[in-house]
């Protein structure tokens, strides 16, 4: 059993981490754009539980991402959705179209500013087309790594009104190829309209693939019970 596990931390230690999109967080999205010339695919898998006492209330989200990195601050990607319910078989939910810009002149700012632009085209076309903005802001000290997303959403309709959320992260690099970490998601809003979510993220990143998973709890009462999502990365 010894000789097992220092087999696995030589693997572990062995991985020098170079894909093109190393995710270390699930909700949060980081200061990192897909190197220049790359491609990825990724393959995301959502669940979620409003209420856990009743499992008829959760679903499941299915996302498959191919991102390009046009230069080495500019990538863009394409998003295909699926979901499924207690009540509906599995089927196609929505496109997604989205870009992140690194801002010019990093070393200027005491962060590392980031803007994240998404478009969303329902399958139901009678649906709204939506918007999303995020601005990125992180900050690495050595092993750690600080990351926040202050979120806008909209619906392309004159009666929509702007929606805003957040994400935070936090991680620290245990070893080369592991990272453990925290993250908080919610809104701006008040009352019952106010969400607040909180767990732990775990990474494991290889040279050609990586791997996150994470789970969030609800804080209040008007929060999903449960949250959870896997990445899985792939270099092409």
């Amino acid at each position: 059993m010894k000789l097992f596990f220092l087999a696995l931390i030589s693997i572990i230690l062995s991985f020098s981490g170079s894909q093109a999109d190393d995710k270390s967080l699930v909700w949060t999205y980081e200061y990192i754009t897909t190197s220049q010339g790359e491609l990825e695919l990724e393959n995301y898998l959502d669940f979620k539980a409003p209420r856990w006492s009743d499992k008829s209330t959760s679903s499941w989200f299915h996302q498959i991402e191919l991102e390009y990195g046009i230069t080495k601050s500019w990538d863009i990607a394409l998003y295909q959705v699926f979901t499924q319910t207690n009540s509906e078989g599995y089927k196609f939910n929505q496109m997604k179209l989205r870009t992140r810009i690194k801002f010019p002149g990093e070393e200027k700012f005491a962060v590392n500013p980031m803007l994240y632009l998404e478009y969303k085209r329902p399958s139901n076309i009678s649906a709204p087309n939506e918007i999303e903005g995020k601005l990125i802001l992180a900050k690495e000290i050595k092993k750690l790594n600080l990351v926040s997303n202050f979120i806008l959403e909209k619906k392309l309709i004159s009666s929509s009104e702007w929606e805003k959320s957040y994400a935070l992260g936090v991680n620290y690099q245990i070893l080369p190829a592991v990272k453990s970490g925290m993250e908080m998601v919610g809104n701006f809003e008040s009352g019952l309209a106010n969400q607040f979510l909180l767990g732990p993220t775990f990474s494991f990143e290889a040279k050609k693939f990586f791997m996150v998973v994470g789970a969030l709890w609800g804080i209040n009462n008007q929060s999903d019970d449960l949250r959870f999502r896997y990445i899985l990365g792939f270099d092409l």
